[in-house]
């Protein structure tokens, strides 16, 4: 009789160990020997309005096995979806890491989120930790071909002229030099409410970029004369007039 509720007790006792040890499990990733890391430590993307996900490249060292990395993700909007671990598949050197959520950031302001592998070992050339920086853009449509005549240049030219989806803003893209835009928004009646400074993309020689300041505005039909001051980091070389006659 002793034996059997000795025994008993025993059985009872290794189940209640059993019991505790499988409470206490959780995820377990297994230690990382191998390389790993983010291809650059600044990352910049303009993402249009319909835009809601991207992704940012990591690369390990080998490709034997699948592995599980960690990551910690610093994210002062609070508004961004972002999985806390990437898993790179047997066979394969790389990974993607998706950030979603992106229409919940406003048009226009920049956003920067980081991203930092627990990884001890990082590939060489490679980054334990990339600092994103987001700028959502208007989802901009071409409306047709006009004509820009710049006395700054003393040229003028056929130009596209596009129009955001979203709101009265228009631009007018590779308009001086190529892959720059000009920038500027109507309001309903077609005024010109809103040029910001921006750069033209044209380098002087010895002054350097050349940006373009709204100095006065007039519409006339199709024609909108802007008045630009054309200003370098030492000064301006005034204000001439840039006309743009906007398509049909």
């Amino acid at each position: 009789m002793k034996k059997i509720i000795y025994g008993s007790f025993i059985g009872i006792f290794i189940c209640l160990l059993t019991a505790c040890d499988t409470d206490n499990k959780g995820t377990v990733y297994s230690p990382v020997t191998e390389e790993v890391g983010f291809l650059t430590k600044n990352v910049k993307r303009e993402l249009t309005a319909d835009q809601n996900s991207f992704e940012i490249l990591v690369t390990r060292s080998g490709k034997k096995g699948e592995l599980t990395m960690p990551f910690t993700v610093t994210d002062p909007s609070g508004l961004l979806v972002i999985s806390e671990t990437v898993t790179f598949k047997d066979g394969e050197a790389s990974a993607k890491i998706q950030i979603s959520n992106i229409q919940k950031l406003q048009i226009g302001p920049e956003y920067t989120v980081t991203l930092a592998l627990e990884a001890e070992n990082i590939t060489v050339g490679g980054f334990k930790e990339t600092n994103i920086v987001l700028n959502r853009t208007y989802t901009f449509e071409s409306i047709g071909i006009g004509k820009f005549t710049s006395e700054f240049f003393g040229e003028s030219w056929n130009q596209e002229v596009q129009k955001a989806k979203e709101a009265n803003v228009y631009k007018l893209p590779d308009c001086y030099v190529e892959g720059y835009s000009i920038i500027f928004n109507l309001d309903d009646a077609g005024n010109v409410v809103e040029f910001k400074t921006q750069q033209t993309g044209y380098e002087h020689a010895d002054y350097g970029m050349v940006s373009a300041k709204l100095a006065s505005w007039k519409r006339e039909g199709k024609m909108i004369t802007f008045g630009l001051e054309f200003t370098v980091s030492v000064g301006t070389f005034g204000v001439t007039n840039e006309i743009l006659e906007m398509p049909n």
